[in-house]
């Protein structure tokens, strides 16, 4: 919409804008179209304490390394670079955000649990070598930095999983496995 001076101040109060925006808009003599949309509304950043307590550790598990950003965001529903802003302590994000990224990490920890609790039968089961495999694959983790690089276990699990080797890793290896994901699990913590 063309620039005016008195619809502008209107919209600047409306949604509480930055005074800098009536000069931005009075130089390029426009005002973006989203404002006139009914459906638009601002982003309303994190407020309440427990909200802020969770930004934290969300926050501290991306600090992990342990998540592929692009492919969590996709988990989310969110754009690929605000998961990259927020692990830079550069986005304010608003509370459905924050649910999202909260769902998504929950989804990869509950894999972790659900590992851990079918490695504790020895031989493990199918079904849990199944969900291990998926969980081995999945493009939303690093799963050699979740393996604490520990090469020997991590080359086992991965060839297994992607077919390279017939065999399961031994017992050795799935203890080495389950202390990776018991850390794992403790630096995700939301």
């Amino acid at each position: 919409m063309q620039f005016d001076e008195a619809i502008a101040l209107s919209i600047i109060e409306k949604y509480k804008l930055a005074p800098q925006t009536l000069r931005t808009w009075s130089h390029r003599q426009k005002i973006p179209d989203k404002y006139q949309e009914p459906s638009f509304t601002v982003r309303q950043p994190l407020s309440q304490e427990p909200e802020l307590q969770a930004a934290r550790n969300v926050w501290r598990a991306l600090q992990t390394n342990k998540f592929n950003l692009q492919a969590l965001s996709r988990l989310a529903g969110l754009p690929s670079y605000l998961l990259a802003d927020c692990k830079r302590g550069k986005a304010s994000l608003a509370v459905y955000e924050l649910i999202a990224i909260k769902k998504a990490i929950n989804t990869l920890r509950n894999e972790a649990k659900a590992i851990l609790a079918a490695s504790e039968k020895i031989p493990m089961p199918e079904t849990g070598k199944k969900l291990l495999a998926q969980f081995i694959k999945r493009t939303e983790l690093h799963f050699s930095l979740i393996m604490s690089r520990q090469k020997k276990p991590y080359d086992a699990f991965y060839s297994w999983a992607n077919g390279k080797s017939q065999s399961f890793p031994d017992l050795q290896y799935l203890q080495v496995l389950k202390s990776c994901l018991l850390i794992f699990l403790t630096e995700t913590t939301l």
